[in-house]
């Protein structure tokens, strides 16, 4: 294996660890958020800090909103800790992958990709509770099939 295969394998691997655990971050965060009563605005700010993305976050966005959490989190294409930019570099990684994959595993890798970056261009935030809940075994059985 060349050094630069090892290189975009040990990426393509922690882009999708970081989409994996982002969606994780939101689904846990959002049950959370079910049990506290009042203003929730300010439980979203935690999850931004750990993120490391507070100062990115207050010049986009005004509130730390549920939606605006999520937006930033998942559909933010100038966030490139976002799921959608992790999605986008993973892709970029896999294809640059095709001689170490068999064809059959490159195509489900990246269809399998592809389909994810689909699936959440299409839901608007309020409904992106359900996909992430999902996304995880999902994404497992498409790509071992």
């Amino acid at each position: 294996m060349l050094s630069r295969d090892a290189e975009h394998l040990y990426w393509l691997t922690r882009y999708v660890e970081r989409i994996e655990n982002t969606a994780r971050m939101i689904n846990v965060h959002s049950e959370l958020m079910l049990d506290f009563p009042g203003d929730q605005s300010l439980g979203w700010k935690p999850i931004i800090e750990t993120m490391d993305s507070k100062k990115f976050f207050k010049k986009r966005y005004s509130e730390y909103s549920e939606i605006s959490a999520v937006k930033f989190l998942g559909d933010d294409k100038e966030n490139l800790n976002s799921i959608i930019s992790s999605l986008e570099m993973a892709r970029y990684n896999a294809r640059a992958l095709k001689m170490i994959f068999l064809g059959q595993q490159q195509n489900n890798l990246i269809i399998c990709l592809m389909n994810l970056e689909e699936e959440w261009l299409l839901h608007p935030a309020e409904e992106k509770e359900l996909l992430i809940s999902t996304m995880q075994s999902q994404e497992r059985k498409d790509f071992l099939e």
